[in-house]
């Protein structure tokens, strides 16, 4: 009995003396989010930039998936619509994060009377390119270029699919 009086005092004593999690990193390391699933829809404007293009003042809404394929990697999807004319597109596309706070996309229309299909080319379709932002934690904006409709904008919120991936890696001297 005593000896066991004795070794939980002991084993007291050092559980008093040994380190305590704190919170704080230690000063050789710092905080890097890494992207992570996430989604977003947006809404945005394909403004009349071309002169005699009439048909592009149209407005766009996209949906996006990002990070579900290599971590990196996602899926994108636009439609637009003129609803003064005919004109209507879907673009679709890919994703890539470039880190935690943006993306790249490209696509292009597939399968509407304009799109590579029925054009059986590339010369005529709708393609876009453009940078995906997040300057808050839910909202995202987004801009980008077409060859044949110019510049285009949007903004939305985001849509957390997964946890904050957070790593601790040694600081740059």
């Amino acid at each position: 009995m005593k000896r066991g009086m004795l070794l939980l005092a002991l084993g007291f004593i050092f559980s008093l003396s040994l380190p305590a999690q704190t919170g704080v990193l230690p000063d050789s390391l710092e905080m890097k989010k890494s992207p992570s699933l996430c989604g977003d829809i947006g809404i945005g404007y394909v403004p009349k930039t071309i002169e005699g293009a009439g048909m592009f003042d149209a407005w766009r809404m996209s949906l996006a998936v990002n990070n579900f394929f290599l971590e990196r990697f996602g899926a994108w999807t636009a439609f637009e619509k003129n609803f003064d004319s005919g004109y209507f597109r879907h673009i679709i596309g890919l994703t890539a994060s470039v880190n935690h706070w943006m993306y790249v996309y490209a696509g292009m229309d597939f399968f509407t009377k304009e799109g590579f299909f029925a054009n059986e080319g590339l010369e005529k379709t709708r393609k876009d390119v453009g940078i995906g932002f997040y300057p808050f934690d839910w909202l995202v904006v987004k801009t980008g270029w077409s060859h044949t409709a110019g510049f285009t904008a949007e903004a939305g919120i985001r849509i957390p699919l997964g946890p904050l991936k957070v790593n601790y890696v040694p600081k740059k001297k």
